[in-house]
């Protein structure tokens, strides 16, 4: 699946010359935290809109302290996004500590 920061607020990618390419190309936003840029365990370099996450960040944090750990599908179809925004959003959760990921696809809030 083929993602754009300019339609969908995100996108992915495992090409690391792309992801720095697209960091530089970005760097302005970059500094005025419109967006923010990782590279997760799983390989990929996740690149997301500020304003998208703080859109979902109170469900999914609320979703989570109800259900304590929740994998990815159950993530997806309560903020009714696909998987692959659900997996970047946990990932920048998880960046600042607010969820961790108990083991593949399974998140945990952190209390």
């Amino acid at each position: 699946d083929e993602y754009s920061l300019e339609v969908d607020g995100f996108m992915m990618t495992k090409d690391e010359v792309r992801a720095r390419e697209l960091s530089q190309r970005l760097e302005e936003r970059i500094k005025a935290r419109e967006i923010r840029g990782m590279k997760s365990f799983d390989g990929f370099f996740y690149i997301l809109e500020c304003a998208l996450l703080a859109r979902f960040e109170p469900g999914l944090l609320s979703f989570l302290k109800a259900r304590k750990t929740a994998g990815l599908e159950a993530i997806g179809a309560e903020l009714k996004v696909n998987k692959h925004l659900a997996r970047a959003l946990c990932e920048f959760e998880r960046e600042d500590g607010n969820i961790i990921e108990k083991r593949r696809d399974l998140f945990q809030y952190v209390e």
